[in-house]
């Protein structure tokens, strides 16, 4: 199950069985109300019913009712990583973009400003941990400030986890010239004897 989901569906077990409308979700959650509305429409449409259900209270909100209690927290354990996703995704523009607004990056996660300013706090605290600062200046947006070199080891790093597939997804080229390029930047990291930092 997605992480976007994980998320909702983790609020929602966490309110002890209380019906929550879609303005609360959406401020514990910190994405928009008609986000909220879409994620449980997909939830209810994608869930498996012999697990979990959301059920509608109208006129009151919504209510998880949940049939399977171990096979549900497996399916919200299925992927720890997933909760690093946005921050992933975030670091991943800040190191290809050279500058990146708050609104395009919500834009692009479908958060609220008030949830993505809390993945970009968690983003800043990422890039602390490689010695990196996350700077943001009026009208221009976020960029990263720190040594070019590391900057360029940071995601070729991150380039090189990727998935083939994904990674033409983001640069929208053939799987062929992704494989191009990966050939290219390592030889000639070999070649100048770069270390790639990890």
């Amino acid at each position: 199950m997605q992480e976007k989901y994980i998320r909702l569906l983790k609020v929602m077990l966490e309110s002890n069985g209380e019906v929550l409308n879609s303005q609360e979700l959406s401020e514990q959650i910190g994405i928009s109300q008609r986000t909220v509305l879409r994620y449980i429409k997909e939830i209810k449409a994608e869930g498996d019913e012999k697990v979990f259900r959301v059920d509608t209270w109208k006129g009151r909100g919504y209510y998880l009712n949940v049939l399977d209690r171990a096979k549900f927290r497996e399916l919200l354990n299925t992927d720890e990583d997933a909760a690093d996703r946005e921050v992933k995704e975030v670091l991943f523009r800040l190191l290809l973009e050279p500058t990146c607004k708050l609104d395009d990056l919500a834009e692009i996660l479908h958060y609220s400003r008030a949830g993505m300013t809390r993945i970009v706090e968690k983003t800043q605290i990422e890039l602390e941990n490689h010695g990196f600062r996350l700077l943001n200046k009026p009208y221009i947006g976020y960029f990263i400030s720190g040594n070019e070199i590391h900057i360029r080891n940071n995601l070729y790093q991150i380039l090189e986890k990727q998935g083939i597939e994904e990674l033409a997804a983001v640069f929208a080229v053939s799987l062929e010239r992704i494989n191009a390029v990966r050939d290219y930047i390592g030889q000639e990291l070999s070649k100048k004897s770069v270390k790639v930092f990890t």
